[in-house]
């Protein structure tokens, strides 16, 4: 199955938001299990969308052992297969 835009689009900001929390890690005074990163508000809800779309299993990274949307709390959770929980925030 191709993707659909909005799932590219999901895919896109994932692979991002992995990418801009390896280089957090390395930041003085961030938990290298846990990097925070920060989204607009519209990204956010592009994340949000991706993750509780069922189909978008299938397009989710190897190294990414679970998503998870805690929407009261305004967070996403990436949880990586190297233990790393990656929390993303709505700016």
């Amino acid at each position: 199955m191709e993707p659909t835009k909005h799932l590219n689009q999901g895919i896109t900001l994932l692979n991002r938001v992995i990418s801009f929390a390896e280089m957090m890690k390395g930041r003085p005074g961030t938990d290298p299990t846990r990097p925070a990163v920060h989204l607009f508000e519209q990204d956010w809800f592009v994340l949000l969308d991706f993750i509780q779309n069922p189909d978008a299993t299938s397009f989710v990274p190897e190294s990414v052992r679970s998503l998870r949307a805690e929407p009261a709390a305004m967070k996403l959770v990436v949880e990586m297969t190297d233990g790393t929980e990656i929390q993303v925030e709505k700016n």
